[in-house]
C-alpha cells in the first residue's frame, strides 16, 4: 500500500486521480516531522500545526492526521511510535498462526456468556436510551432494540471465537483475512488513529492474535492483571481529566444561557418587523418582556425600548463573560473558546457607553494575547489573535491596532508559509494602511500561493481576488521602479 501511495506521488499531476496524491502530500509532511523531531515526535496532538510547516507546496489540505498509522505513531510519538507500530505488526502477523490451530484445541463456550453479554449490552443500551430518552421516537426504539439484539447475537459469536470453538478453519482464515484488508486500510486511512474506530480494530486484531486455548492455561494471573490493569490505568488517565473538562463544558452551558434570552429577544423583534413572528406575538409584548427582565416600567417609545434591549443584553453579556472566562480558565490553551470570549468582549463594547468601549477592546486583546503565549507555536491561535485585533481596529480606527493585527498574522503566516488566506489578509491590512510598498509584496505571495492551490480550484482565489491583488502588485512595482505598471505573476 506504501508502494502504491509513492507511485501515486512520482506520477504527480499527469492524472486525475487527486485522492491518493494527496495521501503522498500528508505521508511528505509526516516523513519531515519525523526526521525534525526523531525522539519524541511532535506530540499527540501535535501533527495539525507541525503540518502546516512540513506540507509540499502543492498540499492544499490542513489535515490532523497523515491518514497512515505507522507514519502518525512515529511523527507524533517518536520512538514510542516505533514501538506501537512493532506490536501492532506482530499482533497482524499472529493473526495468520490463529488461524491454524487444530481441531482437538478447541474448548467448548460456556453457556453462561451469551448472559453475562446480554446483561452488559442490555445495561448500556438502557443507559444510552435514557440519556437520550428527550428525542425518542418510536421507530428509534425499534432500531434500538434491534441493535441490541445484533449486539448480543455478535458478541456471543466473538467470545466462541475467543474461548476456541470456531477457532481454526475457515472462520480462522476468514478472520486473518479481514486483519489483513483493515491493516492495509490503516495504510491510506485514519482507521487506527481515530476513536471512533481504533476501539473496533484494536478488538479484531485482539480476537484474532489471542493466544490459543492451550497457551492460555498458564497465564491466568498475567491475563488477568493485564486484562483489568490496562482498563483501569486507560480509566484513570481518562478520568483524571473529567472534572476540568466538566468545568469547561458547564461554563460553556451557563454562558449561552445567560445571553440566550436577550437573543431570543432581538430575533423575535427582527421577525415581526420584517413582517413576520408567531401569531400573538408583537412590539408591546416584547417590550414588557424586556421591562420585566430590568425591573423598570415599559418603555413609552420604541427607541425607549431599544436603549432598554441594549442595556439588557449589555447585562447579560457581562455575565456570560464571567462564565466564559471561568471557561478560558479551565482550558486556557483552546482556542475557540478565547475566540468566544475575545468576540464577546468586542461585542460588550458597542453595547456599553463610549469611555467603557476601549476597556473591553483591551480585555479582548488581552484575552487573545494571553493564548498565544500559552501556545506560541500555535498559527491557528496566532491567525485568530490577528482577527480579533483587526476587529479591534475596525472599531477604534488607530494605526496601532492595526498593526499589531499585522504582527498576528506575520507570527501566523511563518508558522504555516503556504497559506493563501493569511498572506490576503496581510495585503488588506497594509493597504489599509497606506503602505504600498508592502501591500505590493504580500499581493505577489498571494498570487504565488494561489497557483499553488491549482490542485483544488476551490481553494483558489476568485476572480475579483485575483485581479485586486495583480492590481496591488502592479502598483508596488510601479512604485518601486517609476515607470508604467508591469505584467504582474
Amino acid at each position: 500500500v506504501l508502494a502504491l501511495v509513492v507511485a501515486r506521488g512520482v506520477i504527480g499531476e499527469r492524472v486525475g486521480e487527486l485522492s491518493l496524491l494527496f495521501r503522498w502530500h500528508y505521508m511528505q509532511g509526516g516523513a519531515r516531522m519525523i526526521l525534525e523531531h526523531p525522539l519524541l515526535g511532535v506530540g499527540p496532538s501535535g501533527f495539525k500545526e507541525a503540518y502546516l510547516l512540513t506540507r509540499p507546496a502543492l498540499a492544499v489540505e490542513e489535515v490532523t492526521s497523515p491518514h497512515n498509522a505507522l507514519i502518525e505513531w512515529v511523527a507524533t510519538l517518536g520512538v514510542f511510535g516505533i514501538a506501537w507500530g512493532g506490536l501492532a505488526l506482530r499482533m497482524v502477523m499472529r493473526s495468520v498462526d490463529a488461524a491454524a490451530i487444530d481441531e482437538d484445541e478447541r474448548e467448548t463456550s460456556a453457556r453462561e456468556d451469551v448472559m453475562l453479554i446480554a446483561l452488559a449490552c442490555g445495561v448500556i443500551v438502557a443507559a444510552s436510551a435514557l440519556t437520550e430518552s428527550a428525542m425518542a421516537t418510536p421507530e428509534g426504539a425499534v432500531f434500538r432494540v434491534m441493535g441490541l439484539v445484533g449486539w448480543v447475537v455478535v458478541a456471543s459469536a466473538m467470545s466462541r471465537v475467543l474461548r476456541g470453538a470456531w477457532a481454526g478453519g475457515w472462520v480462522g482464515a476468514t478472520l486473518a483475512g479481514v486483519v489483513g484488508v483493515v491493516a492495509a486500510h490503516a495504510m491510506i486511512e485514519v482507521t487506527a488513529v481515530w476513536a471512533n474506530s481504533v476501539a473496533l480494530l484494536g478488538g479484531l486484531l485482539g480476537l484474532c492474535a489471542g493466544d490459543p486455548p492451550e497457551a492460555r492455561r498458564g497465564k491466568g494471573a498475567a491475563r488477568v492483571i493485564a486484562g483489568v490493569g490496562a482498563p483501569l490505568l486507560l480509566a484513570i488517565c481518562l478520568g483524571a481529566g473529567v472534572p476540568r473538562v466538566a468545568r469547561w463544558e458547564r461554563a460553556l452551558d451557563e454562558a449561552a444561557s445567560e445571553v440566550r434570552p436577550g437573543a431570543q429577544l432581538r430575533d423575535r423583534l427582527a421577525r415581526i418587523s420584517r413582517g413576520g413572528g408567531l401569531e400573538g406575538d408583537g412590539v408591546d409584548r416584547i417590550g414588557a418582556e424586556i421591562a420585566a427582565a430590568l425591573g423598570e416600567p415599559v418603555a413609552p417609545s420604541r427607541a425607549a425600548m431599544l436603549d432598554q434591549l441594549r442595556r439588557l443584553s449589555a447585562a447579560q453579556a457581562v455575565r456570560a463573560m464571567t462564565r466564559l472566562e471561568g471557561a478560558i480558565d479551565a482550558r486556557p490553551d483552546h482556542v475557540p473558546t478565547a475566540r468566544a470570549a475575545a468576540r464577546l468582549a468586542l461585542g460588550i463594547g458597542e453595547l456599553v457607553e463610549d469611555d467603557q468601549a476601549a476597556v473591553w477592546r483591551a480585555r479582548a486583546n488581552e484575552i487573545m494575547r494571553g493564548l498565544c503565549d500559552r501556545r506560541p507555536g500555535s498559527a491557528t491561535a496566532w491567525a485568530a489573535y490577528g482577527s480579533i485585533q483587526h476587529g479591534i481596529w475596525s472599531r477604534s480606527g488607530e494605526d496601532d491596532d492595526l498593526r499589531l493585527a499585522i504582527m498576528a498574522w506575520g507570527r501566523a503566516f511563518e508558522l504555516d508559509p503556504r497559506s493563501l488566506q493569511l498572506s490576503v489578509r496581510l495585503m488588506d491590512a497594509y493597504d489599509q494602511l497606506g503602505e504600498t510598498g508592502q501591500a505590493s509584496v504580500w499581493a505577489g505571495i498571494a498570487l504565488e500561493l494561489d497557483e499553488q492551490k491549482r490542485l483544488d480550484p476551490l481553494k483558489m482565489l476568485s476572480e475579483r481576488e485575483r485581479a485586486r491583488c495583480k492590481r496591488l502588485w502592479r502598483e508596488g512595482a510601479s512604485e518601486q521602479s517609476g515607470d508604467g505598471p508591469g505584467e504582474g505573476p
